[in-house]
């Protein structure tokens, strides 16, 4: 939708602001949107001067990416190296498997939300069971999602 990719926009120049209650508001939004080509300029906030700043960032990314590599830019630079081109579900396919159960908890949420699909996923599972039912959401993406949300 290209009122969203211009809000995405907005939102990210919004980032740059001196003033940190404005960069953490547009991070806040940005975390709602939900806008994977939002992630560079979110990496630029992780290491500023305002540590509320970068704190809403890390966050952000977390909420976007459903991983977390702490702190730094670079882990995150490297990440969205690998990751940039690949739709944004599969990152969240990844989350499955995390070993933070909110982030497992957030991505399987998500999944569903998106999606419509449930395939006996529950991020407290035991870890033999998580897989399982992992490897149900995978093939399903490989025989129909991938078609349907890339």
């Amino acid at each position: 939708d290209p009122r969203v990719a211009a809000y995405s926009r907005s939102l990210q120049a919004r980032l740059s602001s001196p003033d940190p209650a404005v960069a953490t508001a547009a991070l806040a939004a940005l975390s709602e949107l939900r806008d994977p080509s939002a992630v560079p300029a979110i990496i630029a906030r992780l290491e500023g001067d305002d540590q509320q700043v970068a704190l809403t960032a890390r966050s952000t990314l977390l909420s976007l990416a459903g991983d977390d590599l702490g702190p730094k830019r670079r882990r995150w630079l490297d990440w969205w190296e690998k990751m940039r081109h690949r739709p944004r579900l599969e990152w969240l396919l990844q989350a499955l498997a995390h070993r933070d159960p909110e982030l497992r908890l957030a991505a399987s949420q998500e999944l569903q939300e998106i999606t419509g699909e449930y395939f006996g996923y529950h991020y407290d599972l035991p870890e033999r069971d998580r897989e399982e039912a992992r490897r149900r959401w995978l093939q399903w993406w490989q025989e129909t999602g991938k078609r349907r949300f890339s």
